[in-house]
């Protein structure tokens, strides 16, 4: 598009130059011997266009005038010489502003709708503390003035014989109003009809109503969010205390009272994505932790369900997101994540669906199917609107830092594949996602962003490539500070000329940031009314899109039902089991380590009728006649409960043995062993490394313990450290080593069989315990030490399976799980409670698993599976034996 490059080239030669042209003219005083002639700059005229003039004026076409009324950085709006036009601060030709975008057809010529909604209505004024009703300043002219406004209890009007909601008390049935109109049409009727303070409200999301109450009764600081600061969309952090129906009535309160207010607008709630379960190990005392928020079932994160690789599935984990969000009075997700996760090391990978552009696109779509009620379900108006992002693709940022903060501010193409990374959203815009976040990070590709800053503030990302190419016409939100403190490369401007900036370029609504900087650079001229009016129609176009200006309540006896249900629970569950990558399984006998299972034997001793001896049994493997199992993971148990006992009563993975041996159904008992010395198998769960979320100044390696590259403090590593330690005492009970004191110490254990589970934040370096390591021997004169498993002189290059003085085996199973409670990782290890239809095993990795921390240093950030000698590609896994 000619013109706009021509707009992009102009806009950022003026950033860079400073915008001399539009600048006051100074005189620099130089003291000259008394015997010359010290010059006189002429006063400004037509026959000096750049004459002299008073202090605060600048001459412009032959005139002195005000230099504030000029174009420039804090006047997008100021006058620019003849054939020039002020466009984002800088004056360029007029011949190359892009034209305003206009409507084809006037949107409200008739009616779209025939269906009568259901509606709803607050049943009461909500009160606070004590049952005093709520105060507040509604123009905000005193502070603690009366209610200037008071509320109103909104009623039906009935025209045509249909039922419409008089949201603003008229007695008459106004456009926006009338559910017949289409969603853009009743957008810009109520637009007309909103002070520019009401508008303005609307610009910025926070999670500014709190986070509920077990009585339902707000805090003064949420009315006066919703009263004063006239916001009226929110994300609310879930407090485990509050049950689903409290939220549906703390939710349902705020409803209540914005309807009582002046227009009736009524309040979306968003949240970010919170149905997946996390893993972590205590850096002190390494004990291991699940981190899952509970008021919502809980489901393997986004790259589980990528490596479970089914639409199906994903639309069903989205489609119980909306249900179970819709329950509570939510309406609005801030997810699903289009990033593809191209650089490893990239804190957020397990939040993307994978590594290859077009699966991640596949899933993308069925997600937002799931959460907006597509694939022939109810539609939007039943469903939550989806947020796709952080365009146009998060995932090659720089050294796989990340750019919440200044040092991890870029995103980088050395690969030349930012199209690539596009493929997702494409998917997205064509699944008819409601909205879109864009990316915090400057995006080093000139094409298409040559103004170098932040992608929200990109008229080249935003306008052209994002509206204009790629067709999105909904909503854009921003990621939390990005139009404030996490304004990369506007740090210069103040907080009105980063928000002009931010809806100049086309965004809509400010994430986190104060929506006062919107109302002062209205005020200082930054932006006008087509400015406010344009961002604001598409921010009420969501709502009215979710069917909330009809009924925007819910019913907690629902919410009860359907939050955490037993389906919805049940589901979650079985995607975390269907989610595990069975990447190594070592062992000939019947075949591999797993299952580990009572009657999986190979008959050696003969006999007439081929049935089991004591001896023959592959997961006994000190032949002892028992299967001794010993389990490190979060509660270190076989036999115990969870939060799916309701549902799947108690489990116990110890049973006894029956028969006689060397009779048909003869079967070994299992027991727990206290400690791996006295196991034939040990099942060990440990957590990859993980990466900072907030930028840092380098990327945090794979390896368990590499020494960070950067100058930051490395608080990850210790926790890292820690689990790689628990896999080296079992190397050391299965093989032996050598003291600090140079004495050997004996294995304890040379028939241990080791399952190693991996929870999967980031791609772990796992080819230590896959290889196994040469030396697993203390440090002379240093006890209690451990070798450095990042060594690559420590680490075997071909995979040893049989312990020798100088080369030590690695572990004989590796599985991988994205969210897991024990129970699915042991009903995977045991192979019990077959899930229906399902291959057990059937995942594979939806990204690569690098060998090195130096291939990972080498690879590209955008591109996909480029690491070189990778232990595991895109794709690896087996499936679990069936016997």
């Amino acid at each position: 598009m000619k013109s706009n490059r021509l707009v992009r080239f102009a806009f950022a030669t003026l950033l860079a130059v400073g915008l001399a042209a539009c600048t006051e003219t100074k005189t620099e005083v130089v003291e000259v011997p008394t015997d010359r002639i010290v010059e006189v700059i002429p006063a400004c005229s037509t026959t000096y266009p750049s004459g002299a003039c008073p202090a605060g004026q600048s001459c412009f076409q032959g005139a002195c005038v005000v230099t504030a009324t000029l174009c420039g950085p804090s006047n997008f709006t100021g006058s620019c010489q003849t054939g020039y036009s002020c466009y984002h601060g800088g004056c360029i030709p007029t011949e190359v502003v892009p034209p305003p975008v206009v409507d084809p057809l006037d949107p409200c010529d008739q009616m779209v709708n025939t269906v009568q909604p259901v509606l709803g209505f607050a049943a009461a004024r909500p009160l606070g503390t004590g049952g005093v009703p709520y105060t507040y300043d509604h123009d905000g002219d005193a502070g603690t003035a009366p209610v200037d406004v008071p509320y109103v209890q909104k009623v039906s009007l009935t025209v045509d014989g249909l039922q419409f909601r008089d949201l603003n008390a008229s007695g008459t049935l106004e456009k926006y109003e009338d559910w017949r109109y289409g969603d853009i049409c009743r957008a810009k009727d109520l637009v007309t009809r909103m002070t520019v303070r009401q508008k303005v409200g609307l610009m910025s999301e926070s999670a500014s109503i709190g986070g509920g109450t077990t009585d339902g009764v707000m805090p003064q600081s949420a009315v006066n969010s919703m009263a004063v600061d006239l916001r009226r969309q929110a994300l609310i952090r879930f407090n485990a205390a509050l049950t689903a129906a409290q939220y549906a009535t703390y939710l349902n309160n705020v409803q209540a009272l914005v309807e009582g207010m002046p227009l009736g607008i009524p309040f979306v709630i968003t949240a970010d994505p919170v149905h997946g379960v996390g893993q972590s190990t205590n850096a002190t005392t390494g004990v291991q932790t699940l981190s899952a928020t509970a008021n919502v079932s809980h489901w393997p994160y986004p790259a589980g369900i990528g490596a479970i690789n089914d639409a199906n599935l994903t639309f069903q984990f989205g489609d119980t997101v909306r249900r179970e969000f819709r329950a509570l009075g939510f309406r609005w997700q801030l997810g699903p994540m289009a990033d593809v996760a191209t650089e490893p090391r990239w804190a957020r990978v397990q939040n993307t669906f994978g590594e290859n552009a077009h699966h991640v696109a596949k899933h993308v779509k069925a997600c937002i199917e799931g959460y907006q009620g597509g694939r022939g379900g109810p539609g939007l108006r039943e469903g939550i609107a989806a947020t796709m992002k952080h365009f146009p693709g998060a995932g090659p940022n720089e050294d796989g830092m990340d750019s919440h903060t200044a040092p991890g501010k870029f995103n980088v193409f050395p690969g030349g594949m930012f199209e690539y990374h596009s493929i997702p959203f494409k998917a997205a815009i064509e699944a008819g996602s409601a909205s879109v976040m864009p990316c915090y990070s400057i995006f080093k590709v000139p094409q298409w962003d040559p103004e170098q800053v932040g992608a929200a503030h990109s008229d080249a990302l935003i306008t052209d490539y994002l509206k204009q190419t790629l067709g999105f016409d909904g909503m854009i939100t921003g990621d939390w500070g990005a139009a404030g403190g996490s304004a990369w490369g506007l740090e210069m401007f103040t907080g009105a000329e980063k928000a002009a900036s931010y809806v100049k370029a086309g965004s809509h609504q400010l994430g986190s940031d104060s929506h006062v900087r919107v109302q002062e650079a209205y005020d200082q001229g930054l932006l006008n009314d087509a400015d406010i009016d344009g961002a604001a129609v598409k921010i009420l176009e969501m709502s009215f899109k979710l069917g909330i200006f009809e009924n925007p309540y819910s019913d907690p006896a629902a919410a009860t039902a359907e939050v955490r249900s037993q389906a919805n629970m049940l589901a979650g569950f079985d995607a975390q089991k269907k989610a595990i990558v069975l990447l190594r399984n070592a062992g000939t006998a019947n075949p591999g380590r797993l299952p580990i299972s009572q009657s999986r034997y190979t008959d050696i001793a003969g006999g007439t009728t081929g049935a089991p001896d004591v001896g023959e049994f592959a997961s006994d493997s000190d032949k002892d006649g028992q299967i001794e199992v010993f389990f490190d993971g979060i509660t270190d148990s076989l036999a115990g409960t969870d939060q799916y006992g309701t549902w799947l009563l108690d489990y116990d993975y110890k049973a006894a043995g029956s028969g006689t041996p060397g009779t048909a159904g003869f079967t070994l008992p299992i027991v727990q062993a206290a400690s791996a010395v006295d196991a034939d198998i040990a099942v060990v769960r440990i957590t990859a490394r993980k990466g900072n979320y907030f930028g840092w100044d380098a990327g945090v390696p794979l390896s368990f313990d590499g020494v960070f590259p950067g100058t930051a403090t490395d608080t990850n590593r210790a926790a890292a450290v820690r689990d790689a330690r628990r896999v080296i005492d079992l190397f050391r009970i299965r093989d032996g080593y050598t003291a600090s004191t140079g004495s050997a110490v004996a294995a304890t254990n040379p028939n241990l069989r080791i399952v190693l589970v991996v929870h999967m934040d980031r791609p772990p370096i796992v080819k230590p315990w896959v290889n196994g390591l040469r030396t697993l021997d203390e440090t002379p004169g240093v006890p209690g030490s451990y070798p450095m498993v990042s060594d690559e002189a420590n680490v075997n290059q071909t995979i040893v399976t049989t312990s020798t003085p100088t080369a030590k085996a690695g572990v004989d199973t590796l599985l991988v799980e994205f969210g897991a409670y024990d129970r699915a990782v042991l009903d995977f290890a045991f192979r019990r409670n077959l899930i229906t239809g399902w291959t057990y095993g059937a995942a594979r990795l939806p990204q690569e698993i690098p060998s090195t921390d130096a291939a990972v240093m080498a690879q590209w950030e955008d591109v996909p599976g480029d690491s070189v000698s990778p232990t595991f590609i895109i794709g690896a896994g087996s499936n679990l034996p069936s016997n």
